[in-house]
């Protein structure tokens, strides 16, 4: 279990290096295309995970006021009763919904546990209910603010012997008990633009394909029971791509991730007219 400020400086400082040193590799076998009516990016499956961590560059979320109501950035952990979701997330303009005035707001931080079977909320750290909101054990993380343009090393992980979840952005760090929550057979690094993993997205598509955001800017890893790590694109497990659509089933994407590359560490997602 490994807290991201202790890698930040010295991820930051080697990223282009290991990036143009790095060699081929053998990527996954690409699963199944999964569909999503709130989330884009991408899913791996075949293996026991215990953590996902990604470098981003935040993007100025109220470029994009006309097409979405907010803009997060999520790792996930889908465990075989509950899934885990640690969010960096901003709304576009005050409303938190598409076509209003654009606002240059902050990013704040959230985890969110739910049940795998119903989809309802068990705990959150940003919970308004007392009876909902998890203990996060640390003072700073729902004031921690993020602004667009920042670059963030966010981190989440799942401590099978506690149980808890440990979660890191920067210099800021959170640790969730938690019922135990199964086997992670699925872990996820996406962008969301619902509330909820569950949500469909309100989105108005734009008039041309934008560009949103590249994940992996500087480092991105699953980490797996095993002991190893590996990019979303290792071939230690199966990677599928999630396509943001509509009714989340089959159909015309609205948001769509670009394939991975450079030894598939990394993946662009955009917006779709």
């Amino acid at each position: 279990m490994r807290l991201p400020i202790a890698r930040l400086g010295a991820v930051l400082a080697v990223s282009a290096t290991l990036i143009a040193l790095s060699s081929p590799m053998a990527l996954a076998s690409s699963g199944p295309r999964m569909y999503s009516s709130g989330q884009v990016g991408y899913a791996a499956t075949g293996a026991q995970f215990t953590g996902a961590e990604i470098g981003v560059r935040l993007p100025a979320a109220s470029q994009y006021a006309a097409e979405v109501g907010q803009v997060a950035i999520s790792l996930q952990l889908w465990g075989r009763h509950s899934v885990v979701d640690l969010t960096l997330e901003a709304c576009t303009d005050h409303t938190c919904r598409p076509g209003g005035t654009p606002e240059s707001l902050r990013y704040r931080l959230n985890i969110s546990v739910y049940s795998r079977y119903t989809q309802a909320l068990i705990c959150s750290t940003t919970a308004s209910s007392p009876s909902q909101r998890c203990d996060n054990g640390f003072t700073g993380w729902n004031s921690a603010r993020f602004k667009p343009g920042t670059s963030v090393l966010l981190s989440l992980d799942y401590n099978y012997a506690g149980p808890d979840i440990v979660a890191g952005a920067n210099q800021f760090n959170a640790a969730v008990p938690v019922n135990p929550i199964g086997t992670v057979t699925q872990a996820r690094i996406v962008m969301q633009f619902g509330a909820t993993p569950f949500s469909q997205a309100l989105y108005h598509r734009p008039g041309k394909t934008m560009l949103l955001a590249t994940l992996g800017t500087f480092w991105s890893e699953l980490n797996l029971a095993s002991g190893r790590t590996a990019y979303i694109g290792s071939s230690l497990f199966m990677r599928h791509e999630i396509t943001m659509t509509r009714t989340g089933a089959a159909a015309s994407g609205e948001a769509t991730a670009s394939g991975v590359y450079d030894s598939g560490a990394f993946f662009r997602v955009y917006l779709d007219h």
